[in-house]
């Protein structure tokens, strides 16, 4: 079904002042978005997390980490600003990195990448096999580019190799 706004062109007509022009329209935006979601590599039990729904428990230090995490996303992109979530397994810190992409992406459109950690070095690694075609700046440059970058589960890869 075509859309009504702009059938499907992606542009929509405005007039303000006597003067027509024409902005992206919503459906644009809306497809753009699901496009920047699809290409964030985000985990499919992780795809429906956010900050709203991130359930804490009475523990001071918790509470300063969803506090610190939504300011960051309220902030993003403050220049020279990286968010770590350090902590035992187990209390949320994936769930509250990737709540963090997810509202970058959804309310500024940055591009966004998640990748755990021992995923990427695999892929790199991969790339020094000579039957494998992908060069390894194909794998890099996304990961250089985006705009916010997830890295799950650092220092949790093996070291040797």
């Amino acid at each position: 079904m075509a859309c009504q706004l702009c059938d499907d062109t992606g542009w929509k007509a405005l007039e303000a002042g006597g003067v027509r022009r024409v902005v992206r329209c919503d459906c644009w935006r809306a497809g753009l978005t699901a496009r920047l979601l699809d290409e964030a590599r985000i985990p499919p039990r992780y795809r429906r997390c956010d900050l709203e729904t991130f359930v804490t428990y009475p523990n001071e230090k918790l509470l300063a980490a969803v506090r610190t995490a939504q300011r960051f996303a309220a902030q993003f992109p403050e220049p020279r600003k990286s968010l770590c979530l350090i902590g035992p397994p187990g209390i949320g810190k994936t769930h509250l990195a990737v709540s963090v992409l997810r509202s970058v992406i959804l309310e500024k459109g940055a591009r966004g990448l998640f990748y755990d950690v021992r995923d990427l070095l695999r892929v790199i690694r991969s790339t020094y096999n000579p039957l494998v075609r992908t060069a390894e700046m194909d794998v890099l440059r996304p990961v250089m580019e985006a705009d916010l970058l997830v890295l799950d589960d650092i220092g949790s890869e093996k070291t040797s190799e």
